[in-house]
Formats: C-alpha cells, structure tokens, sequence
C-alpha cells in the first residue's frame, strides 16, 4: 500500500553563506598572479658598474710600402743561378748572380742524372737547411690567420728563396768545375754597393710618394713575379732588386675627415673637392697644394698655389707652414701593424697623389726588413688617449632642470639644511617661508634642481634673496646630460662632461662635484627610468 505524502509540504532551501576567508584567499592569489605577470613582463632594469678607463680612436687601413730600390737587369740572355739568398743583405763586391749564356750547366747537370740531391753536401749541412726549413714552417703555422691570406704568398716567397739559394751555392761549385771548358760562358755580376738583395720585382721600385693614385691601394691589381733558381731571362729583363737604405715609407689615403682629426681641424683645400672653397686662399684651379690654417686665421691668397710668382707663399696670423711641394708636416705619430702586433714611432705627412686625391704619408727609420717582401701592410694609427671613466653610451639621458641662482641660496634657520626663502601669500598678507632645495647641479652662477623632487617650488614662485630685499622669479631652465646613479635603491642624476666617444662607450671625466665615481652603479638603459627618485628593484 502506497505511503500518503502531504501535498503542502515545502521544501527547505538553504540559504547561500559566503565564505569571507575563500574570497581574501582568492583576491591575495589575483594579486600576487598580477604582480607576477607584471614584474616577469616588464623590462628590467639592469644595473652598469663604472669603471676606469680610456677610448682609443685608432684608424685602420691598409697602406702602400714605399722604398729605396733600384733594379737590376740581365746583361746578356741564358740562364739565371742565383748567390745570394732573398732578403740578404750583400756587401760591395758580393757575387750577385751568375747567367749561364750557352746552357753548358743545364746539359751538364742532365748528364749527371741530378734528380734534386744536394750531392756534393755533406749531411750535417743538409740537416741545418732542413731544420731552418722546418723552423720557418713552425712559426707560420703557429701565426697563420684566415684573415691574412697575403702571408701565404709571403711564405712561398721565404721557401723559394731558401731552397734558391741552398741551390745556388751548390750550382756555384760546378760552375768552378766548367770554366775554362771550350764553349762555356758564363757572365757574373757583382754588387757595386751594400744592400739588401731582393728577387721579387712587381713594378713599384722607384715609385714616389706624388706618383701615387687611387688604383694602385687595389690589392687584388697588384702582380709581380720573382726570378727562379736556373730560370731562362732575356737580356734588359729585371733579375734583382736592390734595396740601400734602412728608411721607407707607408702610404695610404685620407677621407676628408681624416684630415681634420689628423690636421685638427685645420686643412682648407680648393683642390680634389677637400675643404669649402670660400675658405681665403683656396681656388678651385690650384693644385699646387692644400691651405693649412688655425684658429687664429686662414692662410693668404698668396699662399701655396695662391698669387702668381709666390713659390714660398705666405701666410695670415697663426696659419701653420706649408712647404712648395704642397706637403703638410703632421708630426710624430704611433703606428700598431696588424699582423705583427709591431709599435713603430714615423712622422706623418699629408699631400696630394697625382690623382688629386689626399694622402697620408709615414716615415719610418728602422724595421725595414720585417716588411722587405710585403707591398701593402695593414696597420692602425694609435690616436690620444682620453683616460676617464667609461659608460655605455644608452645609460646617457637629457634632463630639464630648474635654474636658482646662487646668490638666493640661504641656512634655514637652525638647521645646516641650504635652500631658498619662498615668498608666500595668505588672507593676512605675504610671509617668507624658507625651503630646503635638493640640488643636482651647481656651477658659479645657478643652482639646478629636478621640479621632481623639489615640489615645493615651481616656475612662477618668488624667492627671497637673504638678508636682502632682492626678489627672484623661479622660470629659467636649462638642461644637462648626465646618467642615473642608483646605489642608494633609488635614482639620483649625476652629471657628465664627456671627453671621447665611439659606438658604444663615452669616456666622461672623473673627480667632478655631482659627477660620477669609479665602482658607482648606473642604470644601463636611461630610457626605463621615469624620473630622478624612481625605486629600482
């Protein structure tokens, strides 16, 4: 039997209890999500340690090496044997070279059945030409660089020349046993002076410096070819060279910037498109030389190239000297070769090529030898040292600040604190209040505060000068360029004055009031922060 139910029972709903604790819980964790999200999506701001240091402006480049040479040509056509070994220096009367007119020598050695055996040696000199080989290997393996690919050639130049001498001194000792033979005929040449004797002819020997142009710094044109042990020349054709003097030179062209780091500013040229032709004494038609001048004033009209009949030229008050050949005397200067990381000492010239062009020109008095094989060397100008406190060029920022002058700058009354005696307005009249200011600045005649962090003071307000009736109103600004110091948790601007500069460091002096110090801790990027006084974390 089915149980009977009420029909007017209603069922009892319970009401909905909200648990306060649960909706704290959840609002913390949003919170705490927020802040996360926020503090891994937000740029960082990162911190710059300063330290001590210099930036060094050096200027690379390849130049053009330049020497005293004389060539020396084949008296008669036949066969070379070479004496004396590439990059010896021979003395007068040194048995150069000798020519095999008939090739007597050839045959001979073909009747011999001379296969390349140094026969006739014995082996303890065989195994010192080894070891010198070997050596030379060593230390080009040990230098090699893929960057450097002209010291391949430059070593299958030391190689052959080695290997031609060895063979030439052993070619001489036959050539003994051949004179006097019916046919034989055999021309030797002699050094009539000292020097350094050299095989490697490439067309440059007796190049002067105002011979030079645009094409020949092209690497890549440049040939040349050296004399092979027993090779057949014809008569007049080059055999040697000879090199008689330890002085040389480099050089290399200029860009007109160039010429005003390397002049100081001071190289006015009417010629080759250097320099503004307004400039006194620069005409476009004078190619005599370049117009060299100071701060105190350009040269004359009647300087180089100037007035007709004027070969010595002269000049305007304070213009520097130039000579009649159009050269201009730099100075001293320090050169670092790439290759051989070699400091040399050479005086720097600048003139003009034959192309028009400007070009730098380096004399050197020593080292000559270290570069007798190579044409073009690579090597920097070491330029002034600016020594300071190096920063990242990004941690620089540009603030506005406001201008006080320093006679306003008061005590305020018990206290050791400086600021300014504001004048201030009421229903009862005006009344001087005195505000402690938190300078970023000062030089002899202002205060530079931030409008920030000083709030009490704003453009328009009246400042008292002390113990006087002066009245000053605050609206004068100026702006400073300087980095974030943060070493305190917060941001304080520090002004910079800054000596030197490349891509990516500024050298700014050191030991400045509000400046900067060695160890300070700056922000890196200016840009991440809003204003002085900013917490970093």
């Amino acid at each position: 039997m089915a149980k009977n139910t009420p029909k007017n029972v209603v069922k009892y709903r319970r009401p909905h209890n909200i648990n306060v604790g649960v909706v704290v819980f959840v609002i913390i964790l949003l919170y705490i999500a927020i802040n996360v999200y926020v503090y891994f999506a937000k740029e960082k701001i990162q911190f710059y340690e300063v330290t001590e240091g210099s930036i060094v402006k050096n200027r690379f480049c390849t130049g053009l090496i330049l020497r005293d040479e004389e060539v020396g040509y084949a008296p008669e056509s036949g066969n070379v044997i070479l004496s004396v070994k590439d990059g010896t220096r021979a003395s007068v009367g040194a048995l150069l070279y000798s020519i095999d007119e008939t090739g007597r020598l050839d045959q001979y050695l073909k009747d011999m059945e001379i296969t390349g055996t140094m026969s006739g040696t014995d082996g303890a000199e065989q195994a010192a030409k080894l070891s010198q080989i070997r050596k030379s290997l060593t230390t080009y393996r040990y230098n090699y660089s893929d960057g450097e690919f002209m010291a391949v050639y430059n070593m299958k130049s030391n190689l052959e020349a080695t290997m031609s001498a060895y063979t030439g001194s052993y070619l001489e000792g036959i050539i003994g046993t051949l004179e006097g033979q019916p046919g034989v005929s055999f021309a030797r040449i002699y050094a009539d002076r000292s020097g350094v004797v050299s095989h490697y002819i490439d067309g440059y020997e007796g190049m002067a410096a105002t011979d030079v142009s645009a094409e020949d710094f092209d690497v890549m044109r440049h040939t040349g070819k050296s004399v092979p042990q027993g090779g057949r020349v014809e008569k007049g054709a080059p055999v040697y060279k000879f090199i008689s003097s330890d002085a040389w030179s480099v050089v290399f062209p200029l860009t007109p910037e160039e010429i005003d780091l390397y002049g100081g500013g001071a190289v006015a040229s009417g010629y080759g498109g250097y320099g503004d032709p307004s400039y006194p004494g620069a005409r476009p038609s004078y190619q005599a030389g370049f117009i060299l001048a100071n701060s105190v004033g350009y040269a004359t009209a009647s300087a180089i190239g100037g007035a007709a009949g004027n070969t010595a030229g002269t000049l305007a008050a304070g213009a520097a000297a130039v000579n009649t050949a159009g050269t201009w005397s730099v100075g001293a200067v320090t050169v670092r070769f790439t290759r051989s990381d070699l400091e040399l000492g050479a005086d720097l010239s600048i003139y003009f090529g034959k192309d028009g062009n400007a070009y730098g020109k380096l004399d050197f008095s020593q080292y000559m030898m270290q570069f007798y094989l190579d044409r073009y060397v690579d090597f920097e100008i070491v330029t002034d040292r600016q020594s300071g406190l190096k920063i990242p060029i990004q941690s620089v920022t540009v603030c506005d600040f406001l201008l006080i002058p320093v006679d306003f700058l008061g005590k305020g009354g018990d206290t050791q604190d400086t600021g300014v005696y504001k004048e201030t307005y009421t229903a009862d009249g005006s009344s001087v209040e005195f505000v402690p200011v938190s300078e970023s600045y000062m030089d002899s005649e202002n205060v530079y505060i931030d409008p920030a962090e000083n709030t009490k003071l704003s453009p328009g307000d009246y400042i008292v000068k002390p113990d006087s009736a002066a009245r000053y109103q605050l609206g004068a600004t100026a702006s400073l360029k300087g980095v974030y110091n943060i070493n305190k948790g917060y941001s304080q601007f520090r002004k910079i004055d800054i000596l030197e500069q490349n891509d990516e460091f500024y050298t700014v002096q050191k030991n400045m009031r509000y400046g900067l110090s060695v160890y300070d801790h700056i922000v890196l990027d200016a840009s991440l922060v809003d204003k002085e006084g900013m917490l970093v974390y």
